[in-house]
């Protein structure tokens, strides 16, 4: 399939026109049950705490934590979710991606290097079976957010 870019027709947007839609490959709702499996994974199997998008994480915190990122985050920014550095307490966006066409992968790769979204990419059916505590799958998953996210 690949990526095609269409005239944004939203007239209710204040963006301007030249702004394009991208399509993908990635299906929708793959993408968002994707997320789903990813958030059940962490949060419930690798037991990393979630926290509610409004809380402020205090300075001292030791510990990884991770928060979904709000629809505004999601639409304007690009990315899913985001994890909390314990080293820096800065917060590192996340992209979870489902996707295999290589057009939409270099584009995400490309908004990776500009903007510093990082990408997970997983087959969907790995994280639906990580979330569900297969072993070899769920560590598929931590060993990817430890190398990619925080580049142990």
């Amino acid at each position: 399939m690949g990526i095609d870019k269409y005239p944004n027709t939203d007239t209710t947007s204040t963006k301007d026109d030249e702004n394009t839609v991208v399509w993908s490959s990635e299906k929708v709702d793959e993408g968002l049950e994707a997320e789903l499996n990813f958030e059940k994974t962490v949060r419930d199997v690798l037991q990393v705490t979630e926290i509610p998008e409004e809380t402020d994480v205090e300075e001292t915190c030791k510990d990884i934590v991770f928060k979904k990122a709000t629809e505004k985050e999601n639409t304007e920014k690009g990315f899913d979710f985001s994890f909390r550095d314990p080293r820096t307490g800065e917060w590192i966006p996340v992209d979870i991606t489902t996707a295999k066409d290589h057009h939409v992968l270099n584009k995400k790769m490309e908004k990776e290097r500009r903007v510093g979204v990082k990408i997970l990419e997983f087959p969907g059916k790995v994280l639906e079976r990580a979330s569900m505590g297969c072993e070899k799958d769920y560590l598929e998953v931590y060993h990817k957010i430890l190398t990619v996210v925080f580049d142990s």
